[in-house]
C-alpha cells in the first residue's frame, strides 16, 4: 500500500492509504477535491490540504518516498495510521 500525509491550513495532518497501482501524485491531486463538512454539519466545504509526505506502508510502518511528489516519509508518519491514530491535532 501506498500513502500520503497531508497537512489543513489549520496545522491537523491526516493520512491516506491507498493501492500501490495508483501514483502518489494522482492520490494528492484526488485528495484536494475531497469536502469535509462544516462545524455545524450543513455546509460542505473544501480544505486546502498540503501534502508534505508520503511513501509505503510496509510491515504496518510508514517507509520510502514519492517519486512523483518528491517527498520522503517522516519518522512520525506511522503514528497516524489508522490502528495507531487517525489525526493529529495542534496544541
Amino acid at each position: 500500500m501506498k500513502y500520503i500525509v497531508t497537512k489543513q491550513e489549520n496545522g491537523t495532518e491526516e493520512i491516506f492509504i491507498f493501492p500501490d497501482s495508483v501514483y502518489h501524485k494522482d492520490m494528492a491531486e484526488a485528495v484536494g477535491y475531497l469536502k469535509d463538512r462544516s462545524d455545524n454539519g450543513r455546509d460542505w466545504r473544501r480544505l486546502d490540504r498540503e501534502p508534505i509526505s508520503a511513501g509505503f506502508v510496509r510491515g504496518g510502518k510508514c517507509e520510502g518516498n514519492s517519486e512523483s511528489l518528491g517527498l520522503r516519509s517522516r519518522p512520525q508518519d506511522s503514528d497516524l495510521l489508522p490502528w495507531m491514530n487517525s489525526v493529529i491535532h495542534p496544541t
